[in-house]
């Protein structure tokens, strides 16, 4: 049988490395048939340091009393701090007379802490990530990239299958982004009028779901974001800013054309539509479902955009959106 110990070496380096000192945790091995002794390094993610035996199987001085939770121990010139057992360790000296104290956490690695901190500013990207549309009839969905470290703005243009459109990298690469961008053709600031205070430049706090973002002349609007956004932000705005926009969504026929031949009107009664009405601008998109053998492709009818009503002389608004309601677009 075999008790198991978890213990930490604190390990000074001598300044071969930017931390003073370095946590090594390990596994002290007791065999209970010859009272012998063994040390083991467990391996850690993300850590540079060997690891296996530190000291092979072997007779020590050592009692069974002095390896206690909290207690050290000292072999070759180096001091192990015990901070717990494992359960069947934990029974055996209960009933032996010698109950463990409760687990001890150990120190904080001063190299894990420097790679968290490392992997928290190279994945920066992952704590603000709203999702903008641009604001024109076309709406092309983006992907904004907000880097809480250094207040930069990174946006991506997500392209669908078979859009027709380059596959361009960016359509900004990572920089700040002014709030009132200095026109085209002017005169070239001076040294000390090209010094723009930090509020002129957008913050994380004011991308929120329905915000309105102009990026050199180009205006987004943030529909959503993704979870980590959503959990980071919570804890600083109010929750009514993450809420996703809300998409009304009906099913829908097409009318014939007045003056149509039979054949025509009946082709025209068993295509299907949906109707996706969007409250945040009053816009709507109309998507046709595929019929087989219809000589119809189905796929998108309408782009999302704001529609005239031309009974009313307006646009469009919720309360035209409700069953057996007739929507004029397209010429349809």
């Amino acid at each position: 049988m075999v008790l198991r110990f978890y213990a930490y070496v604190k390990e000074p380096l001598l300044g071969v490395a930017p931390e003073a000192h370095r946590i090594r945790r390990c596994v002290i091995l007791h065999y209970l048939e010859d009272a012998t002794l063994a040390i083991n390094e467990p391996r850690q993610p993300s850590s540079d340091t060997p690891y296996g035996p530190i000291l092979k199987r072997h007779k020590s001085d050592i009692r069974l009393e002095s390896l206690r939770v909290g207690k050290s121990v000292t072999l070759f010139s180096r001091t192990y701090n015990i901070i717990s057992a494992d359960a069947f360790t934990g029974r055996f000296m209960e009933s032996h007379g010698l109950p463990l104290d409760a687990d001890i956490a150990a120190p904080e690695d001063p190299q894990e802490r420097r790679e968290r901190e490392r992997r928290a500013v190279q994945h920066t990207r992952k704590a603000q990530r709203p999702r903008p549309l641009i604001d024109k009839d076309a709406f092309d969905a983006m992907q904004l990239y907000y880097y809480l470290s250094d207040d930069t703005v990174e946006v991506v243009e997500v392209l669908r299958r078979n859009c027709g459109r380059d596959p361009f990298p960016h359509m900004l690469r990572r920089m700040r982004v002014p709030k009132c961008p200095e026109p085209v053709g002017g005169c070239p600031p001076s040294a000390g009028s090209s010094i723009k205070p930090p509020e002129a430049f957008y913050r994380w706090h004011e991308l929120h779901i329905g915000s309105h973002v102009e990026v050199f002349g180009r205006k987004l609007m943030v529909y959503d974001c993704d979870a980590f956004t959503r959990h980071y932000q919570r804890l600083q705005i109010a929750d009514d800013a993450l809420k996703p926009i809300l998409v009304l969504r009906f099913s829908a026929v097409l009318h014939p054309r007045p003056g149509s031949c039979p054949a025509d009107a009946a082709i025209d009664r068993e295509r299907s539509f949906v109707v996706s009405f969007f409250l945040a601008d009053n816009s709507l998109s109309i998507f046709e479902h595929a019929q087989p053998n219809s000589g119809f492709q189905g796929g998108r009818f309408l782009e999302r955009r704001r529609i005239m009503n031309p009974e009313a002389s307006t646009f469009y608004e919720p309360q035209d959106m409700r069953v057996g309601s007739t929507i004029h677009t397209a010429g349809r």
